[in-house]
Formats: structure tokens, sequence, C-alpha cells
């Protein structure tokens, strides 16, 4: 079976580069390239080997380390295709375990012999005997890392064809990857290549040496040197500074076991039979419909950020949000207040402002998706949560953005656990309320499409009536957390902070809950006054 699969691995090898002319070339000139590389290596190499020990214990371990990460990262973006497939042995009844190995060792047939020479290379960089003798032990380590991570980045590198997004990630990683490594090793030889120019040409750079003794590069190194990809390089000089490198190999053979250990499962998971295949999505699916899951609450969700995007009414909306805290912080420096209490009042009413002014008359700001819902049989509850999604979204970024801003301007990190219990009442308190209300008292409002500031004629007090009782509503579900960090304000040292985080967060995860259900069954039982009403508004 080795004898076998190794065969078959050279012959699609050469099998490879039969098909034209240009193929043929572009094999050629990659041999080429990777011969030219391993010369420059050699003679990096030859070159340490005159350096002092402690520059050369620094340059291995990173030059070494970004080797096996990109070894894992190149396939990854590249994705080349696999020469043997292990579905395709599936049908031979051969042993797993086994011809994952033989996968493994036919990856030699092919551009990765390379590794074998480049482990090899620290044979010329280090001059004592004990370094030498290291370096035998840990080039077969490296050797096996590289090709594991060689084969690992090419079955990612698959998987990730189909992600697109994911895999442009990945290639900015890898271009960050090599990019950070080019100038951590250009400014660890920098010193020792100015020895090599005129002494005249030397002053002028001092300041810059003095910025590269400022770094503290040595904790970067050491870092690198201390981690699974640079521990088989640094082990060498260790020996050589006379440290103890049993630790380092320890590191090294984890690592290849680990490594190894995935690649079984790769394998294992390639003989897999594929009975039952997840359907793909349609490509024709559009805009934030493709984003969210599935079903009936993904479908609101996503219907109402494609709306709120488009509508000037929300647009005009939120972008006087911003304008909040700046009025807020104004009228308090102008009022006195201390800048200590000051700076926990923006965000929560701008929280207000997104969570209640947004949301407590969704039904007849989208009306036009009233009528959807209906004929598709839609949930109450799918609704209601898919058009609280928007919301929640912001609110949230919101809270992570906000919450440390507030708390360093406020000067206490004390203070996070009182103004995070307001904001999540406020939040989560402010959407359960406007869920219920909205389903319960829609009044008139603009009409889709048209000026956010047009208002319609209204002939009774029901617009005013359903803002004042959902926003009082509001209110009293944040008063227990308002009331806390506002004994915390007073008194500092009492714990009133956590009282106000945790009444915080109950009260508005029992709003959120009940005014959600209320929502959902006002909306399933009243669907024809809800439709009569988007009709009339």
């Amino acid at each position: 079976m080795v004898a076998e699969l190794l065969r078959l691995r050279l012959r699609l090898l050469v099998g490879g580069v039969r098909r034209s002319t240009g193929a043929l070339v572009a094999a050629v000139v990659a041999m080429l390239l990777v011969v030219a590389l391993l010369g420059v290596a050699l003679a990096a190499a030859l070159l340490l080997s005159r350096m002092d020990a402690i520059f050369v214990q620094r340059i291995v371990p990173v030059v070494g380390a970004t080797l096996l990460v990109l070894a894992f990262g190149i396939p990854v973006v590249t994705a080349p295709p696999e020469l043997i497939e292990v579905r395709a042995l599936r049908g031979y009844h051969l042993p797993r375990v086994p011809v994952a190995l033989v996968l493994l060792i036919a990856t030699l047939l092919g551009p990765a012999i390379a590794f074998v020479a480049l482990a090899l290379l620290p044979f010329l960089v280090w001059n004592t005997p004990e370094a030498v003798t290291l370096t035998a032990w840990c080039a077969p380590l490296l050797v096996l890392q590289a090709l594991l991570l060689l084969r690992l980045g090419v079955s990612t590198g698959a998987v990730l064809v189909r992600h697109p997004r994911i895999r442009r990630i990945a290639v900015l990683l890898v271009v960050l990857v090599l990019v950070a490594t080019l100038l951590l090793v250009g400014v660890l030889a920098l010193p020792r290549l100015l020895g090599l120019l005129p002494a005249e040409w030397v002053p002028p750079l001092y300041p810059l040496l003095d910025l590269i003794g400022r770094l503290r590069l040595e904790a970067a190194v050491n870092a690198i040197a201390a981690s699974p990809v640079g521990a088989a390089w640094a082990a060498p000089g260790l020996a050589e500074d006379g440290r103890d490198p049993g630790v380092a190999l320890l590191l090294a053979i984890v690592l290849a076991a680990v490594l190894l250990g995935l690649w079984i499962l790769v394998v294992l998971r390639g003989f897999t039979p594929t009975v039952r295949t997840r359907a793909a999505r349609k490509r024709g699916v559009p805009g934030w419909f493709r984003a969210v899951p599935a079903g009936a609450t993904g479908a609101v969700a996503a219907r109402s950020i494609s709306y709120w995007s488009r509508d000037p009414r929300y647009g005009v909306a939120f972008a006087l949000v911003p304008l909040v805290p700046a009025i807020a912080v104004v009228g308090m420096w102008l009022g006195g207040i201390p800048f200590s209490i000051g700076a926990f009042i923006p965000l929560p009413l701008v929280l207000l402002l997104v969570a209640w002014g947004s949301l407590h008359n969704d039904v007849a700001m989208d009306s036009t998706a009233v009528w959807q819902h209906v004929t598709a049989q839609t949930p109450g509850v799918a609704d209601r949560l898919g058009r609280a999604v928007p919301v929640a979204a912001i609110g949230l970024v919101l809270l992570a953005v906000g919450v440390p801003l507030s708390v360093w301007m406020q000067g206490s990190l004390a203070s996070w656990p009182a103004l995070l219990g307001l904001c999540l009442a406020l939040l989560a308190g402010g959407i359960g309320v406007s869920s219920a209300a909205s389903a319960i008292l829609p009044y008139p409002v603009a009409h889709p499409g048209e000026r956010a500031f047009r208002q319609p004629e209204m002939f009774d007090s029901g617009g005013f009536g359903a803002q004042a009782l959902s926003l009082v509503a509001t209110l009293l579900v944040a008063a227990p957390a308002l009331a806390f960090a506002v004994l915390w304000l007073i008194q500092p040292g009492e714990p009133w902070n956590w009282a106000a985080l945790a009444a915080g967060a109950g009260a508005g995860a029992v709003a959120l809950a009940l005014g959600l259900r209320v929502g959902a069954r006002a909306f399933d039982e009243g669907t024809p006054e809800l439709l009569a009403a988007a009709m009339r508004h």
C-alpha cells in the first residue's frame, strides 16, 4: 500500500506538468524560485554563523517560527488542489491511520522537500557541540511540524474556498504576519548592519537606534521563542547558552503530537460517508436575508434591518442621536453639575432614545410589513423578536463602546456595574415595553418614505397617551437600577453599584420577556385591528 500510494503521488505530480507548455514553464519557474530562496537561506545561515551568539539566538527562532506559520498560512490562502483526495480512497478498504501517515510522507514528493533543507540549515548556524547535537534531535521534529502544518493548511484552504469572507481575513492575517516578521528581523539586524556602513553615516542614525532600544523587542523575541512554533528552533540556542532545553523540546513534541492528531482526524473525516449533506442556500437570496438564520424571526429581522437602512424617517432619527450626549454634556457644564455625575447621563439617555424612541410605534412606522406578516401567518413572537433585532444590535454596540468610555470619563473603575445595570434596564426594558406598546397602542405617524418631521393630523390624544405611557413604563423598569446608581454616587464605598447591576439586569430581563410575550399575544389576537390601523395610518 505504501509503495502504491507513493507511486501514485509521483505519477500525479509528473502528470501535473504534462498538461500544457504553460504548466511546464510555471513548474520550472517555481522550482527555480525555491532553489533561489534556498540559496538565500544558505547564505544567511553562513552569515549568522559568524555573528555573536545573542544575535543568533534572537533571529533563528523568529525566522523559524515564521516559516512554520507560513507553512500553514500560504496553503490556506492559495488553496492548492489535493493530488490525492482522501475521499477517493474510501472504496479500497485501506487502514485509515496508515493512510494518513503515508499521505504525510508523500507530501515530501513535491515542493515540501524544501522544508528538509531548511530544517538542516541550523547545523551551519550553531557552533558548539551541545547545540549541534540538539539540532540533530530538533530537525526531524521541525520537518514533521512543517509537513503537518502544510497538510492542515491545504485542508483548511479547501474548506475556505466556499467562504470568501473568511478567506479574505486569512489573507490579511498572513500578510500581517509576514510584514511583522520582516520588520522585526530588520529592526534586530539593523544595529549589526550599521557596522558595515562608513563611520560618518552612523551618527545621523542614532535617534533611530535609540527608538529601537525603547521598543523592548526582547519581550517579543522571547515570547516567539517560548511559543510552540518557535520552541524547536530555540532549543539549540538554549543548549549553547548553557540552559536546559528540556521544556522547549517537550513543547515541540507536544505540538507535533497535536498536529498529528488533527491530521488523522482530517483523514478519518475524509473516509466518513456523506450520507446527508447540508443543502446550500440559494445565491440569489438578497442582502441581510443571506446573513440571518432561516425562519420567520430571521426573515422579519432581515426585513427590519433593510427597511431601517433605507427609510429617511429612521435615518434622521438616528442622525440626531449623537447630538444628545453633546447637548447633555454642555447643559450639565452650564448647570454646574460635577463631571463625575454628568458622565453617567449621556449613555443612558442615548439608549433610552434608541430602545424606546425607535420601537414603541414600529407597527405603524413599518406598516407596509403588517399585511405581509398577516398573509404569511407569521407568529406574533417572530414578528416581535424580529423587529427588536436592529434595536438590540445597535444597543449592544453602544454598550460595548459607551460603557468603557463613560467609566473612563467618570474616573472610577468601580462605577461600571452601576452604569451597566442602568443601561441594561433602559435597553432591555425599552425593547420589552415598546414591543408590547406598539402592538397594543399604535398611533398615526408619517407614511413610509415621507419626510421625518411631517406628522399626520390626529383627532384625539391617543398618540400622546401611547407615547407617555410607554415612556413612563420604561422609566419604571429602570427606576430600581437608577435608585441604586444614585445611592452609589452618594456613597461610593457601599456595594450599591453591584445592586444596581443586579436590579437593572433582572428588571430588564423580566420586562423584555414579559413585553415580548404580551406584544406577541396582542399581535396574534388583534391582527384585524392592526391591519386596519396600518391601512388607515
